[in-house]
């Protein structure tokens, strides 16, 4: 099973793997994009030096 799936079927169960992103930069930032379209990744803070970021 790969990484995709065994998401997929986290999110079946309402058991969502809770995410904090610790950098807001140009890796954050790619991460971010990708997360809000993964199944099974719940985003529940950003934290950055940069305030605005």
């Amino acid at each position: 099973m790969n990484l995709h799936c065994l998401l997929q079927q986290r999110a079946a169960e309402s058991k969502s793997l809770r995410v904090a992103l610790i950098g807001a930069g140009k890796f954050g930032s790619m991460f971010l994009a990708q997360a809000r379209r993964t199944p099974g990744i719940h985003l529940v803070a950003v934290a950055d030096l940069v305030v605005q970021r």
